[in-house]
């Protein structure tokens, strides 16, 4: 398993329990360290999946 699929793994359970204002927050987090777009939130069907 690769690191960023580690990494969705525990963000992902958090994101959804978080309210918006934390969930801003955690995504300009992951998009800072895994590197993906803040758009991957759209494209994919499931928050937090890798394309």
């Amino acid at each position: 398993m690769t690191e960023k699929q580690e990494l969705l793994e525990v963000v992902q359970p958090r994101y959804l329990k978080a309210n918006k204002a934390e969930k801003q927050k955690m995504l300009d987090e992951f998009t800072a360290t895994t590197g993906y777009h803040r758009n991957i939130k759209r494209k994919t069907k499931c928050k937090f999946k890798p394309p």
